[in-house]
């Protein structure tokens, strides 16, 4: 047999395997979307086309795929597997849904390329070439597969919408972003949802709202998706959620737990304890990696040191933890060995500057507290060495700045303050303290993201904390605890995050402040005094000062016994070893 003979007859066994099963269809139709590029193949993938195909083929009905990001479940799930059943069945209805309106619609759109792609209709023509062979042919499925002679299905020129499309046989594939207020006409043989959630709906946010969001996106699959099959007999539908896990309370979690959901689950690296460990996991070593060529280990440390123990055990091994609604938990634990006895002051220091939001609150329990942040910057090593938090009103936190300007001082390069709502008011203010003060507006990047930054350094050491039992943070300007204790009231009275930016050069480092990562950690002092008392005798104490002095043509003393100064340790650090 010649070198043309063999490949001939290779092509046509892959065109054979293409039609028969979903993962030679994949594999075949892999360099229409990748061209010459080599599929990185891994064992995994054909248990993953099998259990889809099973479903898809209604040979099983409802399951969760559980699968890391990165590993072809969209490209199996949303783009292939349609494309392959109208092989079979052109009347085949697909109904396509995800937490992303540019996932659903990309996928869509690559679905119908794959329908018109050359490779695919020499697949078409082929099969049905073979169901000619057939007596019975028009008895089947495929009794109106040729509708004008003998020309194939195609896709229909007034339904070829990116999110509609549908074949001149019946088959129908819709897509729709979860959650869209009308479901009007999404209906079909069966339904999947791709990423049923957003990991953004899950980083850095109150354990309660995320919480109520899972709840909201599991009721809204239960309630208004559920029924939106056209056969709901067992073996003439099927159900699928497919993506990564983000939380314990996610959509994936209450199927299997609350439904009896038929799961496969294929975390990055193999644990044979995993909770939902699989039988059909082709691999049996414990670390295993899912595809030796993509998870190789410097890249599995990488991610892990870039998503935090959290996410990483969600996304990549599956198995979420109890969530605790913030990922800089896990940054701060990645800080404990750095965290610096010694006061900074006998360090180089390049830079220093303090920061503050200028988005005050009120002396009610329920506000956000205002945080005021002294940093130093050596090289790449960001060091925070003074903290002052606390619930403040607009003078308050005039003042307090303005004192914590004074205590850095002559050192102190620049006062950045967030220019928004009072900012350019308390910019103008400081300028009487510090001479380079700096408005600064962080954009249009979620506080998400910016947290994420943050976390990233602080993962890599880049951002050291002072050690709680340093002694030299007895007069720290922070009047209701240490810098790294902080307030542990905060995380109790569910207390928002007062944004404090500090910038270096083009690199935003948002202090979304540490007071509730800090405090769930435990480390917080149980006997520092109530904040919104301390703020209430503050302003009380501000009132009686203006009252008595609002005649007088001399502005106010500083108050030598109060929280600028004295000698209970409460105030301001003003020592020697300042810097």
């Amino acid at each position: 047999m010649s070198d043309a003979e063999r490949a001939a007859l290779r092509l046509k066994m892959d065109k054979e395997d293409a039609i028969r099963s979903l993962k030679g269809f994949l594999r075949y139709m892999w360099p229409e979307f990748h061209g010459q590029a080599q599929l990185l193949d891994a064992p995994y993938i054909d248990v993953m086309c099998d259990w889809i195909e099973d479903r898809v083929m209604m040979r099983k009905s409802n399951g969760y795929l559980g699968i890391p990001p990165g590993k072809m479940k969209s490209l199996a799930g949303q783009v292939m597997s349609p494309a392959w059943v109208w092989l079979h069945n052109p009347r085949y209805q697909a109904v396509w849904l995800s937490a992303s309106v540019d996932v659903v619609s990309r996928d869509s759109a690559r679905c119908r390329e794959l329908v018109n792609s050359e490779r695919y209709q020499d697949l078409l023509q082929m099969q049905v070439a073979r169901l000619r062979h057939f007596d019975n042919w028009r008895g089947g499925p495929w009794h109106d597969v040729l509708l004008k002679g003998d020309k194939p299905w195609a896709i229909k020129h007034d339904r070829n919408q990116v999110l509609w499309f549908e074949t001149t046989a019946g088959g129908r594939r819709q897509c729709l972003q979860l959650g869209a207020k009308r479901l009007t006409g999404l209906r079909g043989d069966g339904w999947g949802v791709d990423d049923a959630v957003d990991v953004s709906e899950v980083i850095n946010k109150p354990p309660a709202v995320v919480r109520r969001r899972m709840l909201e996106i599991t009721a809204d699959i239960l309630m208004r998706l559920w029924n939106r099959i056209n056969d709901p007999r067992p073996g003439h539908h099927h159900r699928m959620l497919i993506g990564q896990r983000t939380h314990t309370m996610d959509p994936p979690g209450y199927m299997i737990q609350h439904k009896g959901w038929d799961h496969l689950v294929l975390p990055t690296e193999y644990d044979p304890a995993h909770p939902h460990c699989s039988p059909l996991d082709p691999r049996t070593e414990p670390g295993e990696p899912l595809n030796p060529h993509l998870d190789t280990p410097a890249e599995i440390a990488d991610r892990k040191t870039s998503l935090g123990a959290s996410q990483h055990a969600a996304q990549e091994q599956q198995g979420p933890l109890a969530s605790t609604g913030s990922e800089l938990d896990d940054a701060l634990d990645a800080t404990w060995e750095s965290r610096f006895w010694e006061h900074p002051s006998g360090l180089k220091i390049e830079k220093r500057w303090a920061s503050t939001d200028a988005t005050f609150g009120t002396t009610k329990v329920t506000s956000s507290r205002v945080a005021i942040e002294a940093w130093g910057k050596q090289g790449a090593i960001l060091y925070m060495y003074d903290l002052d938090a606390a619930l403040m009103s607009w003078p308050m936190m005039r003042d307090r700045c303005l004192a914590f300007s004074l205590a850095q001082m002559p050192s102190l390069d620049h006062f950045i303050v967030e220019d928004k709502a009072l900012g350019p008011a308390l910019v103008s203010d400081l300028k009487l303290v510090v001479v380079n003060v700096d408005g600064f507006n962080p954009g249009s990047q979620s506080k998400e993201a910016r947290i994420g930054v943050l976390s990233a350094r602080m993962r890599s050491g880049q951002v050291r904390l002072p050690h709680p039992d340093a002694p030299w943070q007895r007069k720290l300007s922070c009047q209701f605890g240490e810098i790294a204790t902080l307030i542990p009231i905060a995380r109790a009275r569910g207390d928002k995050w007062p944004d404090t930016i500090a910038t270096e050069g083009q690199v935003m480092v948002p202090w979304v402040v540490l007071f509730e990562a800090e405090c769930r950690n435990g480390t917080g002092r149980a006997d520092l005094p109530d904040a919104a008392a301390q703020a209430v005798i503050w302003d009380q104490r501000e009132r009686d000062k203006r009252k008595a002095t609002r005649h007088s043509p001399h502005a106010p003393a500083m108050d030598t016994e109060g929280w600028f100064g004295g000698n209970d340790g409460g105030g301001i650090w003003t020592g020697s070893d300042s810097f």
